[in-house]
């Protein structure tokens, strides 16, 4: 009898430990989803700066990756953030034979470089 009671019991102390083992991992995976949602990438570029990236892509004086990591992390000024996103559409809105844009783009980037140089 005894060594049934300790099997029974050892089996249902195998079990609990097999749930709360389930759970913890079930908790780790929660943590790790939530905490991946949260992880974005926000520059903090001012007017100048954003109006700086954009000048130096239209003279072609920037190096070869600045135009892509403007393009690619989000800035955490929404305003700034809209120009940005315009920019990366300006390539389909105004396509070009050559280059990224054609000279109705190349305007549209003017006229962004304008507007952030104005206080």
């Amino acid at each position: 009898m005894t060594s049934t009671y300790l099997r029974s019991h050892s089996d249902s102390l195998d079990e609990a430990y097999k749930q709360r083992t389930a759970h913890r991992a079930r908790q780790a995976v929660k943590r790790v989803s939530r905490a991946s949602v949260d992880c974005r990438v926000l520059r903090k570029m001012t007017r100048a700066e954003v109006a700086n990236t954009i000048q130096q892509f239209l003279d072609g004086t920037g190096s070869d990756w600045d135009w892509d990591d403007f393009c690619s992390f989000e800035i955490a000024d929404p305003a700034l953030d809209a120009i940005r996103q315009r920019c990366i559409g300006i390539h389909d809105e105004f396509p070009a034979k050559t280059g990224y844009c054609d000279e109705r783009g190349e305007a549209v980037l003017r006229e962004f470089v304008a507007r952030l140089r104005t206080p």
